[in-house]
C-alpha cells in the first residue's frame, strides 16, 4: 500500500455502507485485508479527536473485519469499538466487547493486538473500580509490548498503570510508572503529554503543587496544538482542580466554566459530571455550600448511572464535608458511611483516610472528642506518605486538643504551621494559623494570638481578592465572620485604649472591604456594556470611583494606626478618622 491511499474515500464509503454489503465492497479491493488494517488504524485515531464519529464508524467496521474475515483486525475493530463505549462510560459494553476480541484471536495471546486488546481492558475496568484486575491487565499488555520490542507501547502501558495506581490512593507508585515510561517518549510529544497530565495529578496528590501546575499547562499546551479537545478538557478540569486546592477560587471556576463548555460540545454527559464534583469542590471553599450540594447532587446522579465508581467515591466525600459544615448530621452520616463502604471495597487509602477525617470532625462538633481522636488516629497511620493530607490530619487532632480543656505543646502547633508555610496552602495554612490563635489565647499570649489571627485574616483576604465574582467574594467573606469576631475578641481582651483602637480598625476593615468590593462590581457592570452609557452616567462612575478609593485610603490609614508599634490613642484620637469615614460613606450612599 502507498501513502497517497484514498482513505477519505474509504472511510466516506464505510459511512454509507448498509449492511450485507460488505463482501461485496471487499471485493473491489485487491488487498482487502490492508484495506481493513488502514481504516481500523483511521477510526482508532479518531476515538479521541472526533468521538461522534468514531461511535458511527466502529459499529460499521466490525462488520466489515467480520465479512473480511482476519483475525487480528476483527479484534482490532471490536477494541476500537469498545473504546468508544468506554469514553461514552458505557462500560460493561465495553467489556463484553474486548472479550469478544480476546476470543478471535485465540492462540494468538502474545501478537501485538492482544496486547492492545488487554490496554483496552485496563481502562475499563479501572473505571468501574476494579483496580486490581486492571492493573494486571496492564501488566500483561506492558510485557507483551517488551517482548515484541515496542518500547513506545510498553511506555504508553505504563502510564496507563499509573493512572490506576493513582485511582487506587497510590500516588507514590503513578510517579514511579510514569518515570519509567518517560524514557521511551521523547519522539511522541501526544503521548508524553498524556503522561505529564496523569503525572502532575499524582504530584498534586502528594503536595507537589508547583511541578503539577507545570505539567498541566504543559500537556494542555501539547494537546491544544494536536487538536485533541476531549484531552484538553479533562487537564483543563485538572488545572481547575488545582487552583482550588491552592485556594485560587476565581481562578478555579474560570478554568472550571471553560472545561465545563468544552465537554458540552463533546457531548461527554460523564466526563461532565465528574467535573461537576471538583466544581461543586471549589463552591464549598467559597463558603457557598447550598449550592455545592445542589451541583454534588446532580453530578453524582450521571455518576452512578454510568458507574464511574472513583468519582461516585469523590463526590460523596464532598457532599459529606458539605453537609458537615451545615450541621445536617444525618444527611452526613449516610453520604460518608457510603463514601467509607466504598473506599474499603476498592482499597483506597487516600480516599478512606479522607471520610474518616470527615467523621471525626462530625463526631468532634457533636461533643464526641474521643470518638473523634480514634478516627483521626487512624487516619493519620493511613496517610504518612501524603504531606498535605497528613498534615491536615495533624491540624485536625491540633483543634481537638486546643480546646478549653486541653492544650496542645507548643511544638506540635508551630510544626503544624510551619509545615503548611512550607507546602503553599493558602486555606491549610489560614486554619492551621487559627487553631494556634485559639490556643494562645486560652494560654493568656495576647499578643501572639492576635498575630496569630492578623496573619490568618490576611491569608483568607488574599483568598478573598482573588474571587471577581459579587456572590462568590460576599459568600467567602460570611464564611470567615468568625475569623473577625475571634481576633476582635482577642484584641479587647488585651484592653487598654490601644485594643479599642484596633477592634475598632478590625471592625471597619471587614465591614469597609465588603462594602468596597459590592461598589466596584457596581460601578464596573455599566462600562460592560456601554449602549446607552449617558455623560451623566460616567460623571457619576467617575465620583463613585472616587470616593471608593478616598474610602480606601481612609480605612488603611485606621488599620495602620492600630499596627503600629507602641500605638497608644485616646478615642478622640479616632475622630477626624471616623468622620471622615462617615462623610465618604454618605457620599457613596447618595450618589
Amino acid at each position: 500500500m502507498t501513502s497517497d491511499v484514498p482513505i477519505a474515500r474509504w472511510i466516506d464509503d464505510l459511512d454509507g455502507m448498509s449492511p450485507g454489503g460488505e463482501s461485496a465492497w471487499l471485493r473491489t479491493h485487491e488487498n482487502a485485508s490492508d484495506v481493513v488494517r488502514l481504516l481500523c488504524e483511521h477510526v482508532e485515531r479518531l476515538v479521541i479527536g472526533d468521538l461522534a464519529r468514531a461511535s458511527v464508524l466502529s459499529e460499521k467496521l466490525i462488520r466489515l473485519a467480520d465479512a473480511c474475515g482476519e483475525p487480528s483486525s476483527r479484534a482490532a475493530s471490536r477494541r476500537i469499538r469498545a473504546q468508544t463505549l468506554a469514553y461514552a462510560n458505557r462500560l460493561e459494553e465495553a467489556l463484553l466487547l474486548l472479550g469478544e476480541a480476546s476470543a478471535v484471536l485465540g492462540s494468538e495471546s502474545a501478537s501485538l493486538e492482544a496486547a492492545r486488546v488487554q490496554l483496552a481492558t485496563l481502562h475499563s475496568l479501572a473505571r468501574l473500580g476494579r483496580h486490581a484486575e486492571g492493573v494486571a491487565a496492564g501488566v500483561r499488555a506492558r510485557e507483551t509490548f517488551q517482548l515484541l520490542g515496542e518500547p513506545v507501547q510498553a511506555a504508553r502501558a505504563e502510564i496507563n498503570i499509573g493512572a490506576v495506581e493513582r485511582m487506587r490512593g497510590e500516588p507514590h507508585r503513578a510517579i514511579e510508572a510514569f518515570g519509567r515510561a518517560r524514557g521511551a517518549l521523547s519522539n511522541e510529544p501526544v503521548l508524553r503529554a498524556q503522561l505529564e497530565s496523569n503525572c502532575a495529578e499524582a504530584l498534586l496528590d502528594v503536595g507537589r503543587f508547583d511541578e503539577a501546575g507545570r505539567a498541566f499547562r504543559a500537556s494542555l499546551h501539547s494537546f491544544e496544538a494536536a487538536g485533541l479537545d476531549r484531552a484538553a478538557a479533562i487537564v483543563e478540569g485538572n488545572l481547575a482542580d488545582l487552583f482550588a486546592r491552592q485556594g485560587m477560587l476565581e481562578v478555579a471556576l474560570e478554568h472550571f466554566e471553560h472545561a465545563r463548555q468544552r465537554y458540552g460540545l463533546l457531548a461527554a454527559p460523564g466526563d461532565a459530571a465528574r467535573l461537576g464534583v471538583e466544581h461543586a469542590e471549589a463552591l464549598a471553599s467559597t463558603g457557598l455550600r447550598e449550592d455545592a450540594i445542589e451541583t454534588y447532587t446532580r453530578a453524582l446522579d450521571v455518576l452512578r448511572e454510568h458507574k464511574m465508581t472513583w468519582e461516585v467515591l469523590r463526590g460523596e466525600l464532598g457532599l459529606g464535608r458539605a453537609y458537615v459544615e451545615l450541621g445536617r448530621w444525618d444527611e452526613a452520616e449516610n453520604a460518608l458511611t457510603r463514601a467509607a463502604a466504598s473506599a474499603e471495597a476498592l482499597g483506597n487509602r487516600m480516599a478512606l483516610a479522607r471520610s474518616l477525617k470527615i467523621m471525626a470532625t462530625a463526631r468532634h462538633r457533636r461533643g464526641d472528642a474521643d470518638g473523634a481522636r480514634t478516627l483521626l488516629l487512624r487516619a493519620e497511620s493511613l496517610l504518612r506518605d501524603l504531606p498535605v493530607e497528613h498534615l491536615r490530619v495533624r491540624l485536625n487532632l491540633a483543634k481537638l486538643d486546643g480546646g478549653e480543656d486541653s492544650t496542645p505543646r507548643d511544638e506540635a502547633l508551630d510544626a503544624v504551621v510551619r509545615d503548611a508555610r512550607k507546602l503553599g496552602v493558602p486555606p491549610l495554612l489560614e486554619d492551621a494559623l487559627r487553631v494556634r490563635a485559639r490556643y494562645r489565647r486560652a494560654c493568656g499570649r495576647l499578643d501572639e494570638a492576635i498575630d496569630d489571627y492578623e496573619s490568618a485574616l490576611e491569608q483568607a483576604e488574599r483568598t478573598r481578592g482573588m474571587l471577581h465574582a459579587d456572590r462568590f467574594r460576599a459568600a467567602f467573606a460570611g464564611d470567615r465572620h468568625d475569623l473577625y469576631e475571634e481576633c476582635i475578641g482577642a484584641v479587647l481582651d488585651r484592653g487598654a485604649v490601644t485594643g479599642l483602637s484596633q477592634a475598632f480598625s478590625l471592625v471597619e476593615r471587614g465591614k469597609g472591604r465588603a462594602l468596597l468590593d459590592i461598589l466596584h462590581d457596581r460601578s464596573r457592570a455599566p462600562s460592560q456594556d456601554a449602549e446607552g452609557e449617558t455623560s451623566g452616567d460616567r460623571t457619576v462612575l467617575t465620583q463613585l470611583a472616587a470616593r471608593r478609593s478616598e474610602l480606601n485610603a481612609l480605612y488603611n490609614d485606621l488599620d495602620a494606626i492600630g499596627r503600629s508599634p507602641g500605638a497608644s490613642h485616646a478615642a478622640s484620637d479616632l475622630e477626624p478618622w471616623t468622620g471622615q469615614l462617615a462623610e465618604r460613606e454618605r457620599e457613596i450612599l447618595h450618589l
